[in-house]
């Protein structure tokens, strides 16, 4: 995986416009519309009370508005197709673009070729946009079950070394996808809120202790809890401790008390519940096609495929079950999904 920033204040309003007539259709009234949400634009620093002589924008998209951002990313949507060129495919958020392949190990020199080929060419890209990667916040990460080391990525005259750790989106990935970092991380966090929520717990009644709970604690739980599924016991073990935690101070039991019927009470699933529930509304959203193309192309329906068609599999909206052949594959979200959702009774399944 590749990361890169972009700068996001150096969008040209002349371009811009271009791309919008030429790329995606826009003229007349809504063009020009744009054209005066874009220019005629002025700014001051104000320090102290004094105010700088203004001057006019002629650079960039208003950043905090709701245009701003779907500018940007129409503006900087050609990149797709260079990094597709050279063989890898792309997310993109906002400013943030990351490119990645699946290889074999003996691959990785080949491939680092190809990269720097690849990110020479958005470079040349960016220059012709006015805008400028950002290679001191340029991370790649080798995921593998061994170890990698000593791998550079050269960038022009930029090195850069393989991370063993990078945080995607607020997702900490390590180069063996143990997770543990991550794991670190939310406990961390939510052990910290839990602390300063019992100092004040006294002085709050319970519905708003429990909407701070949700608010701070749960949200972090299951943000992105998906990954976390065919993880060890002992690894999400910490997750676990908060869940139940945050469950005594919401109904001010004591350690000792056993935490299955408060779960209840609060009508709180287990965390591995939580990770297959997260799992199956995924699924959910694939089978009726509310979701990103990446993770539908991962999954088939049974009744897609017309050798199981006709098996009851099929009625039954299932998905075709996928062996992993090694232990990091069973965590797949491609075998860890069909697997959790095709548990699902039947009627779940049908009428979801």
């Amino acid at each position: 995986m590749h990361e890169c920033m972009i700068q996001y204040n150096t969008v040209d309003h002349d371009i811009l416009l271009t791309i919008l007539g030429n790329d995606f259709g826009l003229s007349g009234t809504v063009l020009n519309w744009i054209k005066s949400f874009l220019t005629s634009r002025i700014q001051i620093v104000a320090v102290a009370g004094k105010n700088s002589q203004s001057i006019t924008v002629i650079f960039g998209v208003p950043q905090g508005s709701v245009l701003g951002p779907l500018l940007y990313i129409l503006y900087t949507s050609d990149i797709v197709n260079i990094i597709k060129r050279h063989g890898f495919q792309v997310h993109l958020y906002a400013d943030d673009s990351q490119l990645y392949i699946h290889i074999q190990r003996i691959e990785i020199q080949r491939v680092l070729r190809l990269m720097e080929a690849c990110v020479a060419e958005i470079q040349v890209w960016s220059g012709s946009r006015r805008l400028k990667l950002n290679t001191s916040k340029t991370e790649f990460i080798v995921f593998d079950r061994n170890e990698s080391t000593n791998i550079i990525l050269q960038l022009g005259s930029a090195a850069v070394k393989n991370a063993q750790v990078v945080l995607d989106l607020g997702v900490i990935l390590d180069s063996c996808l143990s997770l543990k970092a991550n794991v670190s991380a939310i406990t961390k966090s939510c052990f910290y809120h839990l602390r300063r929520l019992r100092l004040v717990k006294n002085y709050l009644d319970n519905q708003s202790v429990m909407k701070l709970v949700y608010a701070f604690i749960l949200s972090r739980i299951d943000r992105c809890n998906s990954i976390l599924v065919g993880l060890p016991d002992v690894t999400v073990a910490p997750i676990t401790r908060v869940l139940h935690a945050a469950a005594r101070l919401i109904s001010g039991t004591k350690r000792h008390e056993h935490i299955t019927p408060i779960l209840r009470e609060l009508h709180w699933l287990p965390l591995q519940s939580r990770i297959r529930f997260k799992l199956c509304v995924l699924m959910h959203g694939i089978k009726y096609n509310h979701c990103p193309d990446y993770l539908r192309n991962d999954v088939v329906l049974c009744s897609e495929v017309p050798t199981l068609a006709r098996l009851r599999s099929s009625t039954h909206g299932e998905f075709v079950k996928r062996r992993a052949n090694f232990k990091y594959g069973k965590r797949a979200f491609s075998v860890a999904g069909p697997n959790a959702w095709n548990k699902l009774s039947t009627e779940l399944k049908i009428t979801m």
